[in-house]
């Protein structure tokens, strides 16, 4: 069975050939990376992040003088800088990088080594089908936005396996051809959900920088004042800080989503009902993780004994086998699993088995875990806390409970961790 299957990026010709139409806006604006060493040990390895937001006075008011994100702790980075590029345009040259990296870092003396430049666009796109026939897209050919939230590769990864099993099973006779219409009905839902997850991500960021008394077109003496504004006493003082620590706490949404990373759910497609109606969130169903075992579901962690070794329950799935899991002695479990913290109980379903990249999440990584001092002057993103990693209170469990977070368990998410957002671990905000 003759089968193409595109992807080709951003620009996809796949897309355009297959007539595959494409929702949404494009060029909303532009950015650059730009790749560098230097040594930034004395600045960071006291309070580790993965990504680094730079906010100061006379600078853009929503994105700073530029991003750092990590590469190789502390002496290679890529620096990010958006721009409009109605109005502006950002000179692939040396001496600007260096004068942009020394104005982010506030040091004057560095020399960093610049290794290289790109510039990409902003775009809030996704494909309104992913296949015509047996033509198929994925991954950034079908949905297109900023990184906030790191979203985008783990997508397109759940997009690829998504579309593997079934064409496994359809190449090899064990399915019908219809099994491959179900590819859009699962994958489309979630890039719509991912797209524009991104972009309010990326809009709630110009929270912080209004706390911080920043407003577009001000001078640096402006912004200077504004911030002093943020050491005052009394209730005029209180205010202010009230409103940073507010905006920082809805940065969770982009930096600790959980519910976000492994609760969506297919509710159409390849899924069998089995009768019971979708369970409902009891807490925010973006920032929480809510473990279920509903038809259309990522299937949730558990330990299990076997063999006198301990097992994940996404470890006994694999491949394009089928699995049947089943509550206690084979017998069918409740028709409703119990709420949470109460461990899952499987019911009777039968469902394609799937490895844990489609199961877990349209943004799990394996990215390197990262937190800030509390004490440290700095906003840092981390990716998520590792297994091991001091918890900040009050959300910690009692001490031998296991956690993980969707983008750090060392052999992927586990719903052990309940998902909550860790208050305290992106420090505050460098004011410079």
């Amino acid at each position: 069975m003759p089968t193409l299957v595109g992807a080709d990026g951003a620009r996809s010709q796949v897309v355009q050939l297959a007539g595959l139409p494409i929702e949404g806006e494009s060029g909303l604006g532009g950015a650059v990376n730009v790749w560098f060493e230097a040594d930034l040990s004395q600045y960071l390895a006291y309070r580790p992040g993965v990504l680094y937001w730079h906010a100061a006075p006379g600078t853009p008011f929503l994105t700073g003088a530029g991003t750092l994100i990590c590469h190789k702790p502390w002496t290679e980075f890529v620096m990010v800088i958006a721009y409009d590029p109605a109005t502006e345009t950002i000179p692939h040259t040396e001496k600007f990088a260096v004068a942009r990296i020394r104005q982010i870092v506030g040091d004057d003396t560095i020399n960093p080594k610049i290794k290289g430049f790109a510039t990409w666009t902003i775009n809030r796109q996704v494909a309104a089908r992913y296949q015509d026939r047996r033509v198929f897209a994925m991954g950034d050919a079908v949905h297109r936005h900023p990184p906030t939230n790191g979203a985008g590769l783990n997508t397109s990864i759940a997009d690829a396996f998504n579309l593997a099993w079934k064409l496994a099973l359809v190449i090899h006779g064990q399915a019908g051809a219809g099994l491959l219409d179900t590819y859009t009905q699962e994958r489309q839902p979630v890039g719509r959900l991912v797209v524009d997850r991104a972009m309010r991500s990326a809009t709630e960021m110009a929270e912080v920088h209004l706390a911080l008394g920043f407003s577009p077109g001000q001078s640096e003496e402006e912004g200077r004042a504004a911030l002093r504004g943020l050491d005052q006493p009394g209730p005029a003082g209180e205010a202010r800080r009230a409103q940073v620590r507010a905006a920082l706490e809805l940065m969770n949404y982009q930096f600790n989503a959980h519910g976000f990373e492994l609760g969506y759910r297919y509710r159409g497609g390849a899924v069998v009902p089995d009768g019971t109606p979708e369970p409902r969130p009891t807490r925010d169903p973006e920032l929480y993780y809510h473990p279920t075992t509903w038809p259309g579901a990522s299937l949730p962690h558990a330990w299990l004994d076997r063999d006198r070794r301990q097992v994940s329950t996404l470890d006994l799935v694999s491949g394009t086998h089928f699995s049947l899991l089943t509550g206690l002695g084979g017998k069918a479990g409740p028709k409703q699993p119990p709420p949470p913290p109460t461990p899952p109980v499987w019911p009777s379903t039968c469902t394609p088995s799937a490895p844990t990249t489609d199961r877990s999440t349209p943004t799990a990584t394996g990215r390197r875990c990262a937190k800030s001092a509390p004490a440290a002057r700095s906003w840092c993103a981390p990716t998520g806390t590792s297994p091991g990693a001091p918890r900040p209170t009050p959300h910690s469990p009692p001490r031998g409970s296991p956690r993980y977070c969707a983008s750090c368990s060392p052999r992927g998410p586990r719903n052990r961790y309940d998902g909550r957002p860790l208050p305290g671990v992106m420090g505050d905000v460098e004011l410079s």
